[in-house]
């Protein structure tokens, strides 16, 4: 039930010189409104917490077996105005080999056996070349879309050197980023050496006029060594290309990769308790728990802390009639002291669903009657609404055994 009503909502932190937004995370209720870091409970119960990982808007690449995003089909818009060497382009088809074509392509994206860039590679005319190596990238989501409303960013993620089938395979990450300006940004985040072909590989752009190609010094057909954090920026004009190279910050960005789940103690010690987009917890006692963001190169890219205490708890058992009070009826037991309750609604059903005690009072108790009349033995179901002032609605079930 606290499903429907509790998400832990996490955002994107872009940082740098060259992306800028706050970071932006916080706890909805069922209604879609915000509540305190602190959620309470009553002991024993399960909570699941959730985060909006689903919804960031990440899209999927998938590549069959020599197919390529080369079609009608498979294009993907830009989502805003882009100027291409002063040419509208509102869409662009993606190749597993490392580029970018903003115009529909007359031949297959995906040259695995040539050298590159190879002699037919300047009649893909308008692309952008992020890192185009002479391997096979097939992994399931090795390529990735990732949108604001300025940018589109495409990042190929632990792609595959070479050939998927070599022994010891490593693998690359890197990034083209377009955005409203007009500008290509191209991040390597990580690039290892080819074994094919002496390890050549390209970085540039070739204009619609296929006869204008701009590649980065140093790495156009060349060998190269492995590569770190590295970041250019093309900006192509009508007739020439302003290019930069050295003095960019590096600075990728941050593309949602995965959800790592921790509980922190007292001490702040963390320790892993989950990776999936929804965790159940089970808390005895008040317990923080963390949830980290990560992008596929793994930096932690945003966080949320959800601090849950223990408002109350029920016995599972209790005898009308024990010698001790505070086992003769069946009630909450507040675990904080000057709690302000501003509702409440405790019923209890018998194991036909008959309705046999309802209260909106928390300090009034069950004494195992029904109608005046003393209830069996046996195991009696409960249902719980509780609300403190300032803190969000408890929804909770169970179940407690009445003793004779």
């Amino acid at each position: 039930m606290i499903q429907r009503f509790l998400i832990l909502l996490l955002s994107i932190a872009l940082s740098g010189l060259i992306y800028s937004q706050e970071i932006d995370f916080f706890i909805v209720d069922r209604n879609g409104d915000e509540m305190n870091d602190t959620v309470y409970i009553i002991e024993s119960m399960t909570l699941n917490l959730s985060t909006n990982f689903e919804q960031l808007g990440i899209e999927y690449v998938f590549f069959e077996d020599n197919d390529s995003y080369g079609n009608e089909e498979k294009a993907f818009p830009i989502g805003f105005d882009f100027k291409f060497y002063d040419e509208n382009k509102d869409s662009f088809y993606i190749a597993p080999t490392g580029f970018l074509n903003l115009e529909g392509p007359n031949r297959p994206l995906r040259y695995p056996n040539e050298v590159i860039p190879f002699p037919g590679a300047p009649s893909l005319k308008n692309s952008i070349y992020g890192c185009f190596m002479a391997w096979e990238p097939v992994s399931d989501k090795s390529v990735s879309i990732y949108r604001t409303d300025t940018t589109v960013c495409v990042t190929w993620c632990e792609s595959p050197v070479d050939t998927p089938a070599m022994p010891d395979n490593t693998t690359g990450t890197f990034q083209i980023v377009l955005n409203n300006e007009n500008k290509i940004f191209i991040h390597l985040v990580n690039i290892p050496k080819s074994e094919k072909y002496g390890g050549r590989a390209t970085v540039g752009i070739v204009s619609a006029d296929k006869n204008r190609f701009t590649a980065i010094d140093t790495m156009n057909n060349t060998q190269w060594t492995p590569l770190q954090e590295r970041s250019f920026i093309f900006t192509p004009e009508d007739d020439y290309v302003k290019y930069e190279d050295d003095s960019i910050y590096y600075d990728p960005h941050p593309v949602p990769d995965h959800i790592v789940w921790y509980e922190i103690d007292d001490s702040v010690h963390k320790t892993e308790i989950g990776s999936n987009f929804n965790i159940s917890v089970k808390p005895k006692q008040t317990t923080t728990y963390r949830a980290e963001l990560y992008s596929c190169w793994g930096d932690i890219i945003a966080s949320a802390e959800i601090t849950v205490g223990i408002a109350g708890a029920f016995p599972n058992a209790f005898r009308p009639a024990s010698g001790y009070d505070e086992n003769k009826t069946f009630k909450i037991v507040l675990k904080e002291t000057n709690v302000e309750v501003v509702g409440y609604l405790l019923q209890v059903y018998n194991r036909w669903g008959q309705l046999v005690f309802e209260t909106d009072d928390y300090e009034e108790g069950w004494d195992g009657t029904f109608k005046g009349s003393a209830c069996p033995a046996g195991i009696y179901n409960w249902t719980l609404m509780f609300e403190e002032s300032g803190k969000g609605k408890i929804a909770n079930s169970g179940s407690v055994m009445l003793l004779r």
